[in-house]
């Protein structure tokens, strides 16, 4: 028996992609903990895993993320990225630290599992000597030639003119994100750590092990990734233990079935409550058309939209799971774990939107070929054309049905499980330095 200890930002995509992971530990034997935020403690339990609630880092599980850093608001694209990873990941990493070290010591883990942007998670694996593992529920992030600089979601250009344009990019980025970077160093400092560190985006793949939620095919070509970075496919959190389904839920039919109305999922995240962003543009543009639409609302209130057209359905929640694998088309602002799982499906993307990472994943969506990505919402008119056409575009169909195939050939948490034990056998293998 191993044991583990992970830690989750407290947001719902973030605390949400490791469960399925942590449960098929738990079913091998092995003890987990979770520092994770107070609204997903009940999940953890529900599954065998010690919750470990926060005592210094700053719980906005199940809170608006702005109103607790409310000089996010109003910023978008590369401002956002900046002021996110500057004034609240990079700063929240001295809170954590404190958490992290202070669960090590409760649980004696084996090995520390995070997603990229606790950055306490590698000050504390590197000051106590414990490997830790990075599960990659974002775009991934890297200095390589082979891609442009992640944050504008730029497209990839291939050959050796490519590879210049990118390195003059990521000389560009140094100096553009270069407070960033010394925030980085200056927190390694405050723990009594070299300053010496990778570039900042760089430093967020663990050297230990990490786990990308996606396939090959949904990254660039990349040609020089370390041995140590495994793709494991869609990243799929467990159905809660309380959900049942909706009274309309027979509606959806068969789906994609000849007989049946495409069913069109339409979501913008779980961060984002202003429905005016994406939601109700879509309905709009999707009123008398012949299919169903099916909006799933987040934190807003599904009350708010109003009165809907008669082919639109409302819920706060719908496992992904449930619904993508009866969807023939995704419309959304582009939020990973929900991308990943509806090209698992073969369903192809609409995305829109340029908040946080979204131009990152609208740009792999583009380049992959699986669907339509615009950072800017389009008239409505327009929006209603482009969703018609990518619904009937045989080429999309097909590109997002041969990648469905790579993913398929994964599964995430048996494949994250495995990773894990062996990484934390590898570490008692060599007592507790750390792994390389």
């Amino acid at each position: 028996m191993s044991r583990f200890l992970f830690t989750s930002t407290p947001i719902e995509g973030h605390s949400s992609s490791p469960l399925s992971i942590m449960e098929r530990l738990v079913g091998s034997g092995h003890d987990v903990a979770w520092l994770a935020g107070a609204a997903y403690a009940d999940r953890g339990r529900h599954i065998g895993v010690r919750h470990v609630p926060f005592t210094h880092w700053t719980d906005y599980s199940g809170h608006d993320p702005f109103d607790f850093f409310p000089q996010l608001r109003g910023r978008s694209g590369v401002g956002l990225i900046k002021a996110g990873f500057r004034d609240v990941f990079i700063q929240e990493a001295r809170n954590q630290v404190l958490d992290i070290e202070a669960a090590l010591d409760d649980t004696g883990a084996d090995v520390l599992v995070a997603d990229p942007l606790v950055f306490g998670a590698p000050l504390a694996s590197e000051g106590r000597g414990i490997p830790y593992a990075g599960i990659g529920d974002g775009p991934f992030a890297t200095t390589s030639p082979d891609a442009p600089p992640f944050g504008p979601g730029l497209k990839p250009w291939a050959g050796p003119v490519g590879r210049l344009r990118n390195r003059a990019l990521h000389a560009t980025t140094r100096l553009v994100f270069g407070d960033v970077d010394r925030a980085l160093t200056a927190m390694r400092v405050e723990h009594g750590l070299a300053p010496e560190h990778p570039w900042v985006f760089d430093s967020m793949v663990s050297p230990h092990l990490y786990l990308q939620g996606c396939v090959p095919e949904f990254e660039y070509p990349y040609r020089d990734l370390p041995d140590h970075v495994r793709f494991v496919g869609a990243l799929r959190p467990p159905i809660p233990a309380d959900w049942s389904p909706p009274d309309w839920w027979d509606d959806l039919d068969a789906g994609r079935g000849r007989r049946h109305r495409p069913v069109i999922h339409v979501t913008q995240g779980t961060i984002r409550p202003d429905a005016d962003e994406l939601i109700r543009p879509t309905i709009r543009a999707l009123d008398g058309e012949d299919v169903l639409v099916v909006v799933t609302t987040g934190r807003g209130d599904p009350a708010a939209l109003g009165r809907l057209p008669a082919n639109v359905r409302v819920a706060p929640f719908v496992p992904y799971e449930r619904l993508l694998e009866r969807a023939s088309l995704f419309v959304t602002n582009g939020g990973y774990i929900g991308t990943n799982l509806a090209l698992h499906h073969g369903v192809p993307i609409v995305q829109i939107g340029s908040t946080e990472e979204k131009a990152e994943i609208g740009a792999r969506i583009a380049h992959t070929g699986v669907g339509v990505a615009m950072k800017r919402l389009p008239s409505v008119a327009r929006l209603r054309t482009t969703i018609s056409r990518t619904l009937r575009d045989e080429g999309i169909r097909a590109r997002a049905a041969a990648l469905a195939t790579s993913y398929r050939r994964h599964h995430a948490p048996t494949e994250c499980a495995v990773e894990l034990a062996l990484l934390a056998d590898r570490h008692r293998a060599v007592g507790r330095a750390p792994v390389s």
